[in-house]
């Protein structure tokens, strides 16, 4: 998430909110029920659209689902992957179970430094490609799953 006057801060309007400040306090939440525990930072961000799925201990947003074309745009305003990666915190694993049930993730195993995160449905999936070098990347990905 950027602020909205960097590159890439315009995407903050197709997941309903406005990235304000980041701050290191109240960072845990709930999330269906069970703890989950922020790490490093949280967001702090006003927002416009969408459903609060969970709050921080102070109540700002925690995680915000918001509907853009025919996905569902999953926004967690606070840097758990990093906590998991030095935590290996339990509360953050089942988390993460419950979010890609929740929206039927699938991960994606590529031959490249390339990233991939895909998303399905009954009818058709969509498949989000990072590269975070500055080196145009090629291969091929393998799918877990039949399609």
């Amino acid at each position: 998430m950027l602020n909205k006057d960097l590159p890439g801060g315009c995407f903050n309007s197709q997941i309903g909110m406005d990235y304000l400040d980041s701050d290191y306090v109240d960072m845990d939440f709930e999330y269906a029920g069970k703890p989950v525990a922020g790490y490093y930072f949280k967001y702090i961000c006003d927002v416009k659209s969408g459903a609060v799925s969970a709050r921080f201990n102070d109540g700002r947003c925690a995680v915000l689902t918001n509907k853009v074309g025919k996905g569902t745009v999953v926004t967690i305003n606070t840097d758990i992957w990093y906590g998991y990666a030095k935590t290996r915190d339990e509360r953050i694993k089942d988390f993460a179970k419950t979010i890609a049930e929740q929206y039927q993730f699938v991960s994606v195993k590529t031959d490249k430094d390339v990233f991939i995160r895909l998303c399905e449905n009954e009818s058709e999936y969509v498949a989000f490609v990072f590269n975070y070098s500055d080196v145009k990347q090629t291969g091929q990905a393998e799918f877990k799953k039949q399609f």
